[in-house]
Formats: structure tokens, C-alpha cells, sequence
């Protein structure tokens, strides 16, 4: 997912990919893959895109508990969610605070729970 290139002054650009995919975490190969389970993955992460392109700091609160809802039961999810923000906070820095506290919510949540 990620790419650089390099230009003759020595700078290296990186880009990373906005679309996770579940499609290559195929524990058993010769196990058939759940149809439900893709249709699932792929829906909550449309959910998720959908939260974070309404996010500014006035809709922050109701959005933060919209994702919070979200079920996030396996970590390619978690990962997906990851690499979401990520890719919104470097192509939209003028709300990276507030994916930051986004996250740093999510790793309260994460220490409270373990």
C-alpha cells in the first residue's frame, strides 16, 4: 500500500493508499472465504468514511460516539479504522486534531478494556 519515488534533489515522496483491504488476510487458503464476512468488512468501513467525512469540530461529539458504536471486533478492522484516519489526517490537515483525539480517545478505550 505504500509507494515512494525519488526525484535527482534526493527527495523521497510517500504514498500510502486511502482503501484498506481485507482481500490478501486469508488465514487458510484452501478454507472458502465467507462472502458475508467481506460484505461486512467492506460496510463498515464505508461506515467509517462516511462518519469522518462529516467530521468538524461542531459534529466531533455526535461522530465520536457514531465511530465508538461501530463494532470493532477483529483487527483487520481496527486496522482499516487506522489507516482511515491516517488518510484523512494527511490529506486533510486542517482536522488532524481532531483525528488525533479521535485516536487518543480509542487508546483510552483500548487500555480501559484490556
Amino acid at each position: 500500500n505504500l509507494s515512494s519515488t525519488s526525484d535527482s534533489s534526493s527527495k523521497t515522496e510517500i504514498r500510502s493508499s486511502t482503501e484498506p483491504s481485507f482481500s490478501y488476510r486469508i488465514e487458510n487458503p484452501r478454507r472458502l472465504v465467507d462472502q458475508n464476512k467481506i460484505d461486512t468488512d467492506d460496510k463498515f468501513l464505508h461506515d467509517v468514511r462516511s462518519i469522518l467525512n462529516e467530521l468538524t469540530s461542531q459534529t466531533y461529539k455526535k461522530l465520536q460516539k457514531k465511530i465508538a458504536a461501530l463494532e470493532i471486533d477483529c483487527y483487520e478492522r481496527l486496522e482499516g479504522l487506522v489507516m482511515i484516519l491516517h488518510s484523512k489526517a494527511v490529506n486533510e490537515p486542517q482536522y488532524g486534531f481532531l483525528y488525533a483525539k479521535l485516536c487518543q480517545q480509542f487508546q483510552n478505550v483500548l487500555h480501559m478494556s484490556m
